[in-house]
């Protein structure tokens, strides 16, 4: 009951976090969008490399509880300045309000691009959750198991930014194409060879981690960017929160169970 709650409460604050965040980086961007949206979002990527190492060297001193109140309050000194600061350029609208917008389904560009967000994160999302669990079932030893997420999060880093920096001259939808054909290709090349464990596989799987982790940067840098271009700036903030709140569903129903992840 506890774990479900978490995971509620978690994901909420995540969301209430993330999206108006992003959103209001498009209210003063056009042509540089993709680029200034990358970059804001590198932090999560930073924030993916410190904090699995900071649990990892906290619980066996100070145990999961005090590591969790630690975190916490790192989070609240750099989550205080950035919610004081942001602001969005342009006034709400009069029809405004904080409900999802349904009937903008009913437009096929938009319907279709929400579409493609769902069956991205679907996708890309499970090496993600999965990663060190399976190095654990093939034979990892667990320290460098759980340091696979931070060796993911470092190529996320410039996954994050280059590609959006790319996607402003070559187009947002375009290099999306590519990075998301990219996380396909290096799926089947190298994560499935590691079956067998050993040094091999240990080094098969940084390779992986490293270049999924700058594929799939741009699954979660892009998408804003991708939504802001096929509506008005007065509408992004509500028409990206609509995109991710039906692409949401896909993380609560995974392609693949843990035991089907781990045997592969």
């Amino acid at each position: 009951m506890i774990a479900a709650l978490n995971k509620v409460l978690g994901g909420t604050s995540v969301s209430l976090l993330f999206t108006p965040g992003v959103a209001s980086i498009g209210h003063w961007f056009k042509a540089r969008r993709a680029t200034a949206t990358g970059f804001a979002i590198t932090g999560g990527s930073i924030g993916g490399i410190v904090f699995p190492l900071l649990f990892q060297k906290l619980i066996p001193t100070i145990g999961f509880p005090w590591a969790c109140r630690i975190v916490g309050f790192v989070e609240i000194a750099l989550l205080l300045p950035p919610n004081i600061l942001v602001h969005s350029r342009l006034k709400p609208l009069s029809d405004a309000s904080a409900s999802i917008d349904l009937a903008a389904l009913l437009e096929p560009t938009f319907a279709f691009t929400t579409l493609g967000v769902f069956l991205t994160q679907w996708g890309i999302f499970v090496p993600i959750s999965y990663l060190t669990s399976y190095a654990m079932a093939i034979g990892i030893e667990d320290s460098f198991a759980y340091q696979l997420l931070p060796i993911f999060n470092a190529g996320s880093v410039l996954g994050r930014w280059l590609p959006n920096y790319a996607a402003d001259k070559f187009g947002r939808f375009n290099v999306m194409f590519i990075t998301t054909l990219s996380c396909v290709v290096i799926a089947l090349g190298l994560w499935f060879p590691t079956r067998d464990g050993g040094d091999k596989s240990k080094n098969i799987l940084i390779a992986f981690a490293v270049l999924y982790g700058f594929g799939t940067g741009s699954g979660i840098g892009l998408t804003p960017v991708c939504v802001g271009q096929i509506c008005r700036t007065e509408d992004y903030g509500k028409r990206y929160g609509t995109c991710y709140s039906l692409a949401s569903f896909a993380w609560v129903f995974p392609p693949c169970p843990p035991r089907c992840a781990m045997s592969r």
